[in-house]
């Protein structure tokens, strides 16, 4: 199981718990929240791997 940070629906931030820890997401919300995630990423955003992200735009 991977472990995913759970992120705020409108500011896109993370969420905290009740105990005031980072909340977590569980399954089957953290799948569309890393889909999500990984659409909203253009190419070379990613400073760890610039070759992740969705062209969106792209020189014709």
């Amino acid at each position: 199981m991977q472990n995913t940070l759970l992120l705020d629906r409108t500011a896109w931030d993370l969420v905290l718990d009740a105990n005031g820890d980072i909340a977590m997401a569980s399954l089957p919300y953290s799948i569309a929240q890393d889909v999500a995630s990984a659409i909203k990423t253009f190419i070379g955003e990613c400073w760890y791997d610039t070759s992740q992200g969705v062209p969106y735009v792209t020189n014709r």
